[in-house]
């Protein structure tokens, strides 16, 4: 979002709508130029461009971690903690603690949000650890609001893609975000 800002004061003619969903844009039937997209990759009959890969983190508030007297927790007690996720993503925290070499540990103190913003802003109040998609995060790690509580870092095989319909590919519209995009990875 931060980021959106940019392009429109960049491109202040080109009209910028924001939602989210879960389910895959119909181009024949919305009136949409262009979407972000989140899979394994550019769904076939499209064009577009891969944004950036998916990394997940464990994140809390600073004061979360200094509450329990560390600088990180540990993969071992991370399982005594209250997990936070977004009940869109029910699997990362066991795919997480599996690429960590931990897969049989015993996860049942969980906080569930509708969505991944809601799960970052429970993190940060202080409600338990969560686990994060790090290109969602990154500014509030930065400006502190959360911090990296676990030093393990684990890549996904998904990723973010801007795509178009290969017939608005020449619009100018989607030329200028697919450029804007493309200069900001």
């Amino acid at each position: 979002m931060p980021r959106l800002a940019r392009f429109h004061a960049l491109h202040p003619d080109i009209s910028v709508q924001v939602t989210t969903s879960h389910e895959p844009v119909d181009f024949d039937r919305e009136p949409i130029d262009a979407a972000i997209y989140w899979g394994d990759g550019i769904p076939r009959g499209l064009d577009g461009l891969r944004l950036f890969g998916e990394r997940l983190v464990i994140v809390c508030s600073p004061k979360f971690l200094k509450a329990s007297n560390l600088q990180k927790i540990s993969v071992e007690a991370l399982g005594n903690y209250v997990l936070l996720h977004s009940f869109r993503r029910p699997d990362d925290w066991r795919f997480w603690f599996t690429q960590a070499g931990f897969p049989n540990t015993v996860l049942n103190r969980f906080l569930e949000f509708e969505n991944s913003s809601l799960t970052y802003q429970g993190a940060i109040d202080g409600l338990g650890v969560a686990i994060a998609q790090l290109a969602f995060v990154q500014d509030d790690l930065t400006e502190g609001r959360l911090v990296i509580a676990n030093d393990l870092m684990v890549d996904t095989k998904t990723a973010y893609f801007l795509t178009y319909p290969r017939e608005r590919a020449l619009l100018a519209r989607v030329k200028a975000l697919h450029h804007w995009l493309s200069q900001i990875q």
